[in-house]
């Protein structure tokens, strides 16, 4: 955020949880389930820049920090790679397994001027997605969530 308002160029919150997880770990098993977040992080990183910060936020949600937005067109091909990316069915020994993402957006500082609220609207935009059908993204403008 600091960087962010020196740059003057603004940093996005990708809230992402995965469509469907409990089904993987009922029907699979949680060693399985386990490998699926292990290779979400790869796909993740795949769809981000190197610069870009990926995290597991906890059981099936994650979180990417894109800093210096200088195009907000960016955002928009971000997401769109990540529902992608992570809905292509893959193999973990020898099983097919077919996920899918809900993705949140909200960026600094238009949306949220400290972490907490970042990610609470960006949350708020994911389970809109989610809402929607699933594996698609939503913004929180969108939502048109302000900050209290």
């Amino acid at each position: 955020m600091l960087r962010a308002d020196v740059t003057k160029n603004p940093l996005a919150i990708f809230y992402i949880d995965l469509d469907h997880f409990k089904e993987i770990n009922d029907q699979y098993g949680h060693a399985i389930g386990d490998e699926v977040l292990i290779k979400m992080v790869a796909l993740i990183r795949k769809c981000v820049r190197d610069r870009d910060i990926v995290a597991r936020l906890g059981g099936d949600e994650f979180t990417v920090i894109l800093e210096d937005i200088e195009n907000p067109d960016i955002l928009n091909h971000v997401a769109k790679r990540l529902c992608r990316a992570i809905a292509q069915p893959f193999k973990i020994q020898d099983r097919v397994i077919n996920t899918g993402a809900s993705v949140g957006v909200s960026l600094y500082p238009s949306q949220g001027k400290d972490m907490e609220t970042l990610l609470k609207n960006a949350d708020a935009a994911m389970y809109h997605a989610k809402k929607g059908g699933r594996n698609q993204f939503c913004f929180s403008s969108d939502l048109m969530i302000t900050e209290h």
